[in-house]
């Protein structure tokens, strides 16, 4: 049965760099967790271990950072930190509570993270990714599903992560999360967390170091973009001055030392927008009238489109 939740929309902010920000909402949901009728079995998963590296399909925007691939934890949770692959996954998470500054928890998302047993994996108790959907609207999805607690294999966990392209939201629907108070004094935590382990986002009451349930419950994190602090000073930006501002056709540098071809056009909400470059101008005659940021590596500046 899906149970109707109440929406209640607790904001926070993540540092993507000293001078922006990334916003992100976390939302309760209907529970509706994805059926899957292709899925594929994490392979060569040992008690607390993270899987090989494993392709989502699409390019995913994670707090800022795109990515392709990612490794799946036994633990409940998975990480873009691709040098995890094959490597042992921390199964203690007492007293821990987000944003943490261990190694674990960086750049990725837990749902939910808590100490399960892999070593009673099966056909009917076991991890399974899929992806669904056609481009560019598809969903990578990560289902962690009746897999055992460890201390405590009576009581199963079952969850889905999922990764939705385009919007990069991600929805974490949990099916049935229980106590196992012998073990890890039954902390678990369910949310994200940065690269640097300096921001973090969970919804209320998830955040570890506290014992709680989840039955038929689901929370959607909702990317919103990122946002320049200072748009006035980095319009400024020496590094990469650009003309015209208002452009119609194409925007020009005035440096000759940088290639547009590095470059990125981003709404002003952080998304990237689809453009065609060359050394040095490019093509915006395809925008909307609005503004619109130019993006080589870590500077930026501002430009209106007519």
């Amino acid at each position: 049965m899906i149970r109707k939740i109440i929406t209640l929309v607790y904001l926070t902010t993540c540092f993507f760099s000293a001078q922006s920000q990334i916003i992100y909402s976390v939302n309760p949901i209907a529970f509706s967790p994805v059926s899957l009728n292709s899925a594929t079995i994490v392979n060569g998963l040992q008690d607390d271990s993270y899987s090989s590296v494993i392709p989502i399909g699409f390019n995913f925007t994670f707090f800022g950072f795109d990515y392709n691939s990612l490794v799946v934890s036994s633990n409940g949770l998975v990480s873009f930190d691709l040098n995890k692959a094959n490597n042992a996954s921390p199964w203690a998470t007492s007293g821990d509570t987000l944003p943490s500054n261990k190694p674990q928890y960086n750049n990725s998302i837990m749902g939910v993270y808590h100490d399960m047993d892999a070593s009673f994996l099966n056909t009917n108790s076991n991890i399974f990714v899929q992806l669904i959907g056609s481009a560019p609207n598809r969903q990578f999805v990560i289902s962690y599903e009746a897999l055992p607690m460890f201390s405590c294999n009576s009581n199963r966990a079952s969850s889905q992560i999922i990764l939705f392209e385009g919007t990069n939201n991600i929805e974490v629907h949990v099916e049935k999360k229980e106590l196992c108070t012998t073990w890890n004094d039954g902390h678990a935590i369910l949310g994200i967390q940065n690269i640097i382990g300096n921001e973090a986002h969970y919804p209320l009451n998830k955040n570890g170091n506290s014992q709680w349930t989840s039955f038929q419950e689901a929370w959607r994190f909702n990317f919103l973009g990122f946002y320049l602090n200072n748009p006035e000073i980095l319009s400024r930006n020496k590094k990469i001055e650009i003309y015209p501002s208002p452009a119609t056709n194409y925007i020009y540098t005035k440096s000759n030392k940088i290639d547009l071809n590095q470059s990125e056009i981003l709404n002003i909400h952080g998304q990237k927008i689809n453009i065609t470059s060359y050394k040095d101008k490019i093509d915006v005659r395809h925008l909307p009238s609005g503004f619109y940021w130019l993006r080589i590596g870590n500077d930026y500046n501002k430009f209106f489109k007519q």
